[in-house]
Formats: C-alpha cells, structure tokens, sequence
C-alpha cells in the first residue's frame, strides 16, 4: 500500500524549472592535487543549491 495518495488535482506553481536540479556540482571546486583516482576513487565535486532555483518557486521534478 503506498504512503502517500496521489492528488489528482496538484498542480506545479508557477515559475517551477522541472529540468532543473536542485542540486547541482560546485563549479568552483577544484579536485585536491593529493587526490589519487585509483586509492581515493573518483573525485566529484561538493554539491551546492542550484543558484538557478534561489529566487523562484524551485526546481526539479
């Protein structure tokens, strides 16, 4: 049984970017020069709020 009932009658608010993530790679980040691929594994950068979604009703599906 699900946890939650869809409502059929919920709409997006305006202004909501769906094909944005809320969440997005730092752009400024930059991978430590220590790092090593094969003993740390693949670096990815921290996750920062998409500044895209700061001033609207927000983003994502």
């Amino acid at each position: 049984e699900p946890k939650e009932i869809p409502d059929e009658s919920a709409t997006i608010p305006s202004g909501w970017l769906e094909d944005e993530a809320p969440m997005i790679a730092d752009p400024a980040a930059v991978q430590p020069v220590d790092w090593d691929d094969e003993i740390d594994g693949t670096w990815e950068a921290p996750r920062i709020d998409n500044p895209a979604c700061k001033d609207i009703a927000g983003c994502g599906p």
